[in-house]
């Protein structure tokens, strides 16, 4: 779907998506604001991190509003790996304790203490980029903003299987505009 002038595309599941996410961060010259539920500490979840340090260094302004109440899907399942999510909260890890128990899945990981990759430091301590982390949004939103012109919105969250497959195998489609 395209609709001229005011734009409107329509991308098919990640493979579609992420390379216009990535298009669009590395053209910014302003600023990017991005609001996500999961963000899994994977390989399209750091190649999302480096490109926004890449853009920070340019001297883009960047914001990043991550939902806490995703840490619970993070860490539940899949590799059960949290890109900001590190620190222990009792709370939101019994919800995640449950759901583990009752989201079977072939193949997802063990729960296991999570440590901060460089990429977390590194994007939690530069000084173009502010991370909201530590609210409970309970919004499940998803979107980018690039220099307060272009909006990519829609139901896919920041991990390896909107691009690849589950730990079972399995594809998934989520769809961004």
């Amino acid at each position: 779907m395209t609709i001229k002038n005011n734009e409107i595309t329509l991308y098919n599941g990640g493979k579609e998506a992420f390379p216009r996410i990535i298009e669009r961060i590395e053209k910014a010259d302003k600023s990017i604001v991005l609001a996500m539920f999961v963000w899994r500490d994977d390989k399209i979840g750091n190649q999302i991190a480096e490109k926004l340090l890449e853009a920070s260094k340019r001297g883009v302004t960047i914001h990043i509003i991550k939902d806490k109440l995703g840490m619970v899907f993070e860490l539940a399942e899949e590799r059960k790996k949290s890109l900001f999510h590190k620190e222990f909260d009792l709370k939101l890890m019994i919800k995640a304790m449950f759901m583990d128990m009752f989201y079977p899945m072939e193949g997802k990981g063990k729960f296991h203490k999570q440590t901060k990759s460089p990429i977390y430091n590194q994007l939690t301590n530069s000084h173009n980029i502010t991370v909201d982390k530590d609210n409970v949004r309970s919004d499940h939103s998803k979107y980018y903003i690039f220099d307060d012109s272009t909006l990519i919105m829609g139901g896919m969250n920041i991990e390896d299987k909107s691009i690849y497959t589950d730990v079972e195998g399995k594809e998934y489609i989520d769809f961004m505009i």
